[in-house]
Order: structure tokens, then C-alpha cells, then sequence
């Protein structure tokens, strides 16, 4: 699904097809649900004067791309955060085994969830540990080892926090 975007322009609403479509939350929680508050609020006492709904109008296109930018910067900062703090747990079981989902797979290593530690996404960066039947071996110090490898459908695994080189 697309990132929503907030902008002035009305797009409506794919999913729910309505042509007119304005959706907010509430009011304290973001600053675009606060702007749509304040313009419907004016709209239904009567008010905007042409001038003022122009300059709402106007304005939302700067305050859509400001929305847009700091809820991006939001999110990358919420995402540095939770891994900085996996990080840090995962470093009181350096060495230790866990059990894993690998939850995704790249030339260049696989990405493992650690079931019992709730870390996702941990990335073990190995391209010599993938072979053509996608099956997995000991490299750079960590052990990934498919349990089923033979059905080729079970992301399970045994992994080994790599000890520091």
C-alpha cells in the first residue's frame, strides 16, 4: 500500500470511493488532523470569508509537504530507535543460541527474526553462506541452519549471535 501523502488537493478515496474524502484522527494527536479541525470548524460556523479559505487553501499545500516530511523523519527515527534498543539486548546474548524466522534473503546474507529475543530483522551478512538450493551454512562467525530444508517452505532456524572480531 502507498504512504499516505498529505496534500491540498482533494484526491478522495480509492478504497472507499467517495470523490469528497478528508480523514483525521484526533485533533491532538497530529498537526494535519489539527488543520482539518480548524478549516471544517470555520466552514461550519459560516466562516471562511473567500479570503480566508484562499489563504487555507494555500496554506495547506505548505503545511501538507511539512506534515508529509517531519511524519517520514518520525518514523525513521522511531525505526533507529527500536533498533538501537534491539542492539542493545542482543548484546547481553552475544554467543548465545536463538531461534529465528528468516525473513528475508539477499546475495549479500539473509535478515532473521529472533523468535525469543523479539528482534526483527537482524541481519547476518554472508554471501558464502547461500547455496543454489537456498539452504544455509556456518560463515562470518554465525550459524543459520534450515530445519526443513528439504520442502524448501520452512523460514525456521537455529541462529547464533556472531561474537565480535
Amino acid at each position: 500500500m502507498a504512504k499516505a501523502v498529505y496534500a491540498e488537493h482533494n484526491i478522495g478515496h480509492f478504497g472507499l470511493g467517495f470523490a469528497d474524502y478528508a480523514h483525521f484522527t484526533s485533533p491532538i494527536r497530529r498537526y494535519p488532523d489539527l488543520y482539518v479541525h480548524r478549516a471544517l470548524k470555520e466552514y461550519a460556523k459560516g466562516q471562511p470569508d473567500r479570503k480566508r479559505w484562499n489563504d487555507l487553501r494555500e496554506m495547506a499545500s505548505i503545511v501538507g509537504d511539512q506534515c508529509s516530511l517531519t511524519e517520514r523523519a518520525a518514523v525513521e527515527a522511531e525505526r533507529a530507535s527500536v533498533k538501537c534498543a534491539q542492539t542493545i539486548l542482543a548484546r547481553e546474548h552475544i554467543g548465545s543460541d536463538h531461534v529465528g524466522y528468516v525473513t528475508g534473503v539477499a546475495q549479500f546474507g539473509v535478515f532473521v527474526t529472533l523468535k525469543d529475543l523479539m528482534i526483527e530483522d537482524s541481519f547476518t551478512s554472508a554471501p558464502s553462506m547461500m547455496t543454489t538450493t537456498f539452504g544455509m551454512r556456518s560463515a562470518c562467525g554465525c550459524t543459520v541452519a534450515r530445519t526443513n530444508a528439504s520442502s524448501g517452505t520452512d523460514p525456521l532456524c537455529a541462529y547464533a549471535l556472531p561474537r565480535p572480531t
